[in-house]
């Protein structure tokens, strides 16, 4: 397995004990997490590597992140499926802050297939099949998310954001005219955290209703 070298890993110590970075270390984290927390655990250079690349995309210096990027991957390798999610995850965070939406479906997507527990990438990807037309792919990202929230109740908002992520499920399968499995969804929804978002959903599909009657 590919690993910094000693100094190297000394190097990346140093820097990661500055205030800034244990700063913005706080401010990624707090942000990303769930698919954050497992990749290079213990490793000093990947974290720097890391806090670089968030950084430059908050900057919107994509170019520069993605130059970052490959510099993690040479120098501290992919060894795990939680190394492979990040990496494809940050791609495809480029691609979105870079408004190239072929990168970021693909960036996300190549993350989905190493078992990350990361909502983002899953609502996201939903958003993007809703849009296109793709209900029932939507449906199963928003159920996506939905599973990757239960699973990391420390997230800040989870039930807000659980509760709202199932609301867009159920409107995947009103659209699909399963709108009994809606309405069952929207309660289940409503349970975990009431909003306007389950009103929306089920407001339109009792009008639905109504106009069909």
């Amino acid at each position: 397995m590919k690993k910094p070298s000693a100094l190297a890993e000394m190097i990346a110590a140093k820097a990661l004990a500055a205030p800034a970075f244990q700063q913005a270390w706080a401010v990624h984290m707090q942000a990303f997490g769930p698919i954050l927390a497992p990749a290079w655990p213990g490793v000093s250079t990947a974290r720097v590597h890391l806090t670089n690349i968030l950084n430059k995309i908050s900057r919107r210096d994509i170019d520069g992140a993605k130059r970052t990027l490959a510099d993690l991957e040479r120098s501290c390798g992919l060894p795990g499926d939680a190394e492979k999610a990040l990496y494809h995850f940050l791609h495809g965070l480029c691609g979105e802050m870079g408004g190239d939406q072929a990168a970021m479906a693909e960036g996300y997507r190549r993350a989905g297939e190493y078992g990350h527990t990361f909502y983002l990438p899953c609502i996201k990807l939903a958003r993007l099949d809703h849009a296109a037309g793709r209900v029932m792919d939507a449906y199963h990202g928003f159920m996506r998310a939905a599973d990757c929230l239960e699973k990391t109740p420390d997230v800040p908002q989870r039930d807000v954001i659980l509760s709202s992520a199932l609301a867009n499920a159920a409107s995947c399968l009103a659209s699909a005219g399963r709108a009994d499995e809606a309405m069952a969804l929207l309660s289940r929804a409503r349970c975990i955290a009431p909003g306007p978002a389950v009103d929306a959903v089920e407001n339109g599909i009792r009008a639905s209703r109504l106009t069909q009657d």
